[in-house]
């Protein structure tokens, strides 16, 4: 534990005080960013981002709890948004590899399923459409999509509630009728 002299030389940006909570939450920082992104490499970027952000963190820490807080919440936050980031792109490969593999009816299924997905989406709204293509497919915040919007972050996480509604209802309606199709 970090004495109250310790703590204030590091809300006063010391560099050995530093030195020694970095060198206590590194590793377990570390740990929680690889568990969560499955990826040393990254997993080491990430944790040297974070330290690097409590580093140049101007937030005055009442006690090294609030710190490792500080740690804890930044990592789970900045390895959240790079998965986000990725997601796209293996759904855009994984689209891809269905082409490849027509002649695996299972793959195909997929595929019409995707494109059954994809044509659902484009019969939304127009600002429906445009809110799940940036948060889902592209991976923006709320915000950032609201500031496009002219709205508020809250109202397009409501849009994009009810646009996946719309989606499953659909989805369900077109898995009814099939199973209707096939029994009757």
């Amino acid at each position: 534990m970090l004495e109250q002299h310790e703590l204030d030389l590091f809300n006063q940006r010391n560099s050995d005080v530093f030195t020694k909570v970095h060198n206590k939450y590194f590793k377990p920082i570390l740990l929680l960013c690889y568990s969560i992104l499955n990826d040393k490499a990254n997993a080491r970027d990430k944790t040297q981002d974070i330290f690097i952000e409590l580093w140049e963190s101007q937030q005055r820490f009442e006690g090294e709890m609030n710190i490792k807080a500080f740690l804890y919440v930044k990592a789970r936050h900045m390895c959240i948004d790079e998965l986000r980031k990725h997601i796209p792109h293996r759904r855009l490969l994984k689209w891809l590899a269905f082409g490849k593999h027509a002649e695996n009816p299972q793959v195909v299924n997929e595929h019409e399923c995707i494109e059954a997905i994809l044509q659902i989406i484009k019969n939304l709204p127009p600002k429906k459409q445009y809110i799940i293509d940036e948060t889902i497919l592209k991976g923006r915040t709320y915000e950032e999509v609201g500031g496009d919007l002219g709205i508020t972050g809250e109202a397009v996480r409501q849009q994009r509630k009810s646009a996946i509604n719309e989606i499953k209802l659909q989805l369900l309606n077109t898995i009814l009728t099939i199973v209707v199709i096939a029994c009757g």
